[in-house]
């Protein structure tokens, strides 16, 4: 079902926040404060505002690390990481007497050690009795979406890729970053209370996080006194430690019901009751290219502009304002300036019905979204103008009948009354409306500034089978100073020698000349493994240099360390490539055309009702790769792809037995950050097969899969696969499919972490 995951951490998140007992609806809840840290405030933001917090009876919630007074007749619950600087928070609040009593819940297991710690601080200072309870969580990752998560990585940590793939990395700091990651999947699935069958590629940091979350799985299950896995009851294990002076105990009990009569009966669907989910840990050195992609989707726009983080973005309002030519550079400056006009929005309101609908839909889906939105409210007051007249007199009072005059009163009474239950919800659409209107010209502008859809363009055609003429050539797009940013220009020069082909002979001295030969063929190529099939790049080392220096020409302070990265990735032996025709009727390449056109209006964009700009939708090698393991087909491709499955006895994957039937439900997990190009595309695909489904039983049985374990496979490592979701093949039940990455980084930070790479080499 979809959403089971945020379902299921907002249930723990309220059963903690209850003091872990049962709610009685018949009292109001019992006030308390509310302690945590930066990941349990991370965690929370997302889920429960303000207001559900005084709900819930918290009237005051601060960081463990700030200054607090002593509020002696009030208890504290405690939501924080086991760390050190916490534990020794937490013991400090015991000797100062902070507070009446203390529930203790830590994200992740916290170890012996620090429990001792905590027990002998309690004992030392004769608070046993105030130590109310101390339970164990599992919910370190953040529900950003009800099918998107992600793991909170400690503040002013690098990024995952980097710091799993960075010169200096030693074995140590490899293994606590899987650690990590473990830590936070095996959360996940502590709070379904089920156990997954694990599917990864070999030889990398996915096959290492899969392995051990298999070993760590296994342990969990041997354990007796673990009931992770059993419906209806707590996390963890119970330890008492007595005083003997006082007579006190301080019992850690994680083995407790949680509080919530059946949590499960909630989300069983037919679907999940007698399957499990598959779970398919992917690494990100497979796809390089997806995470640069200028994707004009509103979401993945947002994202790539503004930033979102935790689901809130700040905006510089000054960029919703049409310039001139010469303020354009001072508009860029004030964008970075933390002291310009800027507004921060949330976005993830329930009332908002344009986010909830259009997040992942084509911009201009979401202008004729707002231009529909404008005309209700306009509707609507149009109505209350009639309502109000009618109210003040317009109608002669004295010539009706008593009958008619009650009549009257009551029609006017009874619209007033529902115009007034209405209003509060309509003053909240009237605040999304200007949100997503001051967002969306703020894009239309950018995108007319940065000239974003001519990249998005060349990217879609860039590797097509048959290169199409476009407004913007290769090479205009990245030696003219006038249009796109620096990064721009880096992302698409990254995405071009990403590609490859299998062609006979390279030419590499025609570095100014023709890039793309026309009609290439395809090689079959197997994301970091190659199957006997010559593969080319499309962009010859002297060619990528020939761009490096035409960049650096024209901006002498760009660093092109990013480049630098890329070219030495090319050189691993066994690393993946883009296939020619990686963006291969990607949303259309017609369309890209058409707004190029509409784009030149700037603003007009929100008001001239554009329709389908996208057109043929393709999929990235994720989605593909989701595709045929869901199927659980066997081919070529995914032979090496390491299988475990925890509840079995033998933990070897070869000739264990297996799962045959496909899969209706999937977590995809990507190690070293995802994208919320690949978060939509793999939506996209669930929706086309949930639409095969309702469809005729003569749809073509041509699959997904085939298109990517046949010969006729048309991506690599970064590609789109130009197949439309005509070649979905049907299923009996929908799918749905989770996706979760240990951070999400948005293509300058992706960038970023190239350069920082390219710099150690």
């Amino acid at each position: 079902m979809a959403g089971a995951v945020k379902i299921r951490q907002i249930e723990a998140l309220k059963c903690m926040l209850n003091l872990n007992s049962t709610p009685n609806s018949s009292d109001g809840p019992q006030w308390k404060i509310l302690i945590y840290d930066q990941l349990g405030r991370d965690i929370i933001s997302p889920l429960l505002t303000v207001k559900d917090l005084r709900m819930l009876g918290v009237t005051l919630h601060l960081m463990i690390n700030s200054p607090r007074e002593q509020i002696p007749d009030v208890p504290a619950v405690y939501f924080v990481y086991p760390s050190k600087d916490n534990i020794l928070s937490i013991c400090k609040d015991f000797e100062a007497g902070r507070y009446d009593s203390y529930y203790l819940n830590f994200i992740s297991p916290i170890s012996r050690e620090y429990l001792e710690e905590i027990a002998q601080t309690a004992l030392s200072e004769n608070c046993v009795h105030q130590i109310s309870k101390v339970f164990d969580q599992y919910t370190n990752f953040i529900c950003l979406e009800d099918d998107l998560l992600t793991l909170s990585a400690p503040v002013d940590s690098p990024s995952t890729f980097y710091a799993l793939n960075r010169a200096k990395a030693t074995e140590t700091d490899i293994e606590n970053i899987v650690r990590l990651i473990v830590d936070g999947l095996f959360s996940v699935f502590a709070t379904l209370g089920s156990v997954p069958i694990i599917r990864c590629p070999c030889g990398n940091a996915s096959e290492m996080v899969a392995s051990q979350l298999d070993s760590k799985f296994r342990d969990s299950l041997r354990d007796s006194r673990n009931s992770l896995f059993v419906n209806n009851t707590a996390r963890g294990y119970s330890i008492t430690l007595n005083d003997e002076s006082s007579g006190d105990r301080l019992e850690f009990n994680s083995s407790s019901p949680l509080g919530f009569k059946n949590r499960n009966s909630q989300i069983n669907s037919p679907s999940n009751l007698f399957q499990r989910p598959l779970l398919i840990i992917l690494d990100r050195s497979l796809d390089l290219a997806s995470p640069l992609h200028h994707e004009l989707s509103y979401q993945s726009l947002i994202h790539d502009i503004f930033n979102i983080r935790l689901n809130r973005i700040r905006v510089n309002l000054d960029l919703a304002k049409p310039k001139s030519d010469d303020e354009k550079s001072k508009v860029s400056e004030s964008s970075k300036n933390s002291n310009s006009k800027s507004t921060e929005y949330d976005l993830t309101g329930s009332c908002d019905r344009i986010w909830r609908d259009f997040r992942g839909a084509a911009f201009s889906d979401v202008a004729e979204a707002i231009h529909e939105e404008v005309t209700v409210l306009k509707d609507y007051d149009r109505r209350m103008s009639e309502l109000k007249s009618s109210l003040g007199g317009s109608t002669d009072v004295d010539i009706l009948t008593a009958s008619s005059t009650m009549t009257f009163l009551d029609d006017n009474t009874t619209k007033l009354t529902n115009a007034i239950n209405s209003l509060p919800q309509l003053m909240e659409r009237k605040r999304c409306l200007d949100m997503h209107t001051n967002i969306a010209t703020c894009l239309a502008n950018i995108i007319k500034d940065r000239q974003i859809h001519s990249f998005a363009e060349e990217e879609d055609h860039l590797f097509a089978k048959n290169n199409p003429s476009t407004e913007h050539s290769f090479n205009e797009l990245i030696s003219n100073p006038s249009i796109g940013t620096p990064e721009d220009k880096l992302r698409l020069l990254i995405i071009a020698a990403l590609a490859g082909t299998s062609r006979t002979s390279t030419n590499s001295s025609n570095t100014g000349s023709t890039i793309i030969s026309s009609g290439s063929s395809t090689a079959l190529n197997n994301f970091n493994s190659y199957t006997g099939v010559s593969v080319d790049f499309y962009l010859s080392d002297a060619e990528v240099d020939h761009f490096k220096t035409v960049l650096q020409n024209c901006y002498p302070n760009l660093d092109i360390s990013p480049v630098n990265y890329v070219q030495h990735f090319r050189r691993i032996p066994k690393s993946g490539q883009l296939s020619d025709n990686v963006m291969e009727n990607i949303k259309g390449a017609g369309s890209r055309s058409v707004l190029n056109k509409l784009v030149s209006h700037g603003s007009a964009i929100l008001l001239t009702g554009m329709r389908h700009l996208i057109g043929q939708k393709s999929y990235l090698p994720f989605t593909r790769i989701v595709s045929q393991l869901m199927e659980n087909k066997s081919g070529p491709e995914f032979e090496d792809y390491r299988y475990f499955d925890p509840k079995v006895y033998r933990r070897q994957d070869t000739n264990m037995p297996r799962v045959k039937q496909p899969f209706d439900e999937a977590f995809v997990f990507v190690v070293g950050g995802g994208s919320y190009v690949e978060y939509q595309n793999l939506l996209d695909w669930v929706k086309s097969t949930s639409s095969t489904t309702s469809g005729s039983s003569n749809t073509s049985s041509t699959s997904l899969t085939n298109s990517v374990s046949g010969t006729n496979s048309r991506s690599g490592p970064g590609g789109h696969d130009s197949s439309n979701s005509s070649i979905l093949s049907p299923t009996l039940y929908s799918k749905h499919v989770t996706y979760g990455c240990s951070d999400l980084v948005s293509p300058c930070e992706f960038l970023t972490e190239l350069g920082k790479l390219g710099k150690e080499l």
